[in-house]
């Protein structure tokens, strides 16, 4: 009996772990089968993104060719701006030589206004002179009115006198 039941327990055993092996072979082509769909999953997305990937390719292939035209543009507006500011600048300093044209004529202005400024000092100073010489005239003037008076009341005593001298030769 020992024999049997030990028989009994190995078919068992061997029923039980042909369960097992029917488990773990349909888990390995389950797994297989995910598998293959997975690689095949993976290989059409990594076809999808290599043609994604050559799209975006040729849209930076278009965009550097828009940018180089667009350098190009902006480099092109560069030189047309650096030439109006030459132009400018040309223009600023034809208008500083100019200043300096009508800062040498101001200079040269004032230069003859110092010079009449010169002139009308000396007139003043002949002025004031003058002025002097008429003061002294009018002193000499006032002096000679002075002796005219003098000289009138003089006249007119001695006038008085030949009067009286007069009148006395005629009373004698």
């Amino acid at each position: 009996m020992f024999l049997e039941e030990r028989v009994d327990q190995l078919e068992i055993l061997a029923v039980d772990q042909g369960k097992q092996i029917e488990i773990i072979a349909k888990g390995l082509a389950t797994i297989t089968t995910d598998m293959q769909r997975g690689f095949a999953d993976v290989k059409q997305q990594q076809a999808k993104m290599n043609k994604e990937l050559t799209l975006v390719k040729h849209q930076v292939a278009e965009v550097t060719i828009n940018l180089s035209e667009f350098r190009i543009e902006v480099n092109q507006k560069f030189n047309r701006i650096e030439t109006k500011f030459d132009k400018i600048d040309e223009k600023f300093d034809k208008i500083d030589e100019k200043f300096d044209k009508i800062d040498e004529k101001f200079d040269k202005i004032d230069e003859k206004f110092d010079k009449i400024d010169e002139k009308f000092d000396k007139i003043d100073e002949k002025f004031d002179k003058i002025d002097e010489k008429f003061d002294k005239i009018d002193e000499r003037f006032d002096k000679m009115d002075e002796r005219f008076d003098k000289m009138d009341e003089r006249f007119d005593r001695m006038d008085q006198k030949f009067d009286d001298l007069i009148t006395l030769i005629k009373s004698k």
